[in-house]
């Protein structure tokens, strides 16, 4: 590269002293070092902000403080003070490898592309691996698996222009507010390229997000936000595989129901079920139709997530999604 561009680090904060040093240490000691950091301390009430401050002083960390609104308005912040012609999202309790911004950045701009898929490898609080995500390949329309697969926006690296023209948020006061946002740049990215690494270290403990998300009794799903992306892809120009984002969204409403669902109250359970229905038959009549859901399409999926996404379709095809739920609620 003739000139470095400069890529903003956006991370939010709350609560997470106990992983925070390292996660600040994985960015300073990058080799790629055009790189702007935001830190958002969303109302931290641990160690946290004295961490953050201590950094402040010695590097150039910019530093945003609110009061505690959850991940999505700590994002949402920290994009609107960026000033990188990248964006990049680490959260607070996970880290990177040394190399990770270089390449990511090298990869964008070899290939000229809105946004690089890279892998991750989950770890637990001691450092032991539990499993590598590394992508395999990416080509437009007929090889999307892996953007589905990996419907986050960390291990991501975006072109803030993305962001700027598309005027995307992530909505707040829900869990899994990445989800509807990946969906929209999925869909939407003129170009997209994959970097087939696994520099980003998803820290899994007893706090982290999805440790606390089962049950759905204390979190709402972002199936408005789906929604609005629904609606707003509808009045963009088509750039990828309408059927890769139907399998997306079905997945992602097939790991609501038979994964984070499991000992939902009915209720709830019941209201995902009408919500998912009326999405998917509102935007997407004939999903039954859409040869990747299919049990034998050869999509480069887990056989766990082929095939409840082909129960799910087979349940919402015959009518039967909400008897199967509810019995559903009482065996798990």
């Amino acid at each position: 590269m003739n000139e470095e561009k400069l890529v903003s680090i956006i991370i939010p904060v709350y609560n997470c002293g106990a992983y925070l040093e390292k996660c600040l240490n994985s960015v300073k000691k990058q080799s790629y070092q055009c790189i702007e950091i935001i830190v958002v301390n969303d109302g931290s009430t641990d160690e946290s902000l004295d961490i953050i401050n201590r950094y402040a002083q010695n590097d150039d960390v910019i530093v945003i403080e609110q009061e505690n609104q959850g991940v999505s308005a700590a994002r949402n912040r920290g994009i609107e003070r960026a000033r990188g012609e990248y964006l990049l999202f680490l959260d607070g309790d996970d880290y990177i490898g040394e190399d990770y911004v270089r390449t990511l950045v090298e990869t964008a701009e070899k290939n000229k592309a809105d946004l690089v898929i890279g892998g991750c490898t989950m770890v637990d609080a001691e450092d032991r691996v539990i499993r590598r995500l590394v992508p395999e390949g990416y080509k437009r329309d007929t090889q999307e698996e892996w953007v589905y697969r990996l419907s986050s926006v960390w291990s991501h690296l975006y072109r803030k222009k993305a962001w700027v023209e598309s005027r995307i948020k992530f909505a707040t006061g829900v869990r899994g507010e990445d989800l509807p946002v990946a969906l929209f740049f999925n869909y939407t990215c003129k170009s997209i390229a994959i970097l087939q690494t696994a520099e980003y270290y998803y820290v899994q403990h007893s706090d982290s997000a999805m440790g606390r998300a089962h049950g759905l009794r204390s979190f709402q799903l972002p199936m408005e936000a789906v929604r609005d992306v629904m609606e707003k892809v509808h009045d963009i120009e088509v750039h990828n595989s309408r059927e890769f984002l139907e399998y997306g969204v079905l997945k992602a409403f097939a790991m609501f129901l038979f994964d984070l669902g499991r000992g939902a109250d009915w209720q709830i359970i019941e209201r995902l079920c009408h919500e998912t229905e009326d999405i998917v038959f509102q935007y997407f009549p004939e999903y039954w139709k859409n040869p990747k859901c299919r049990w034998k399409s050869g999509i480069d999926m887990p056989f766990e997530v082929k095939g409840a996404v082909w129960l799910l379709v087979k349940l919402m095809q015959f009518h039967v999604l909400k008897p199967f739920m509810w019995l559903y609620c009482r065996i798990t």
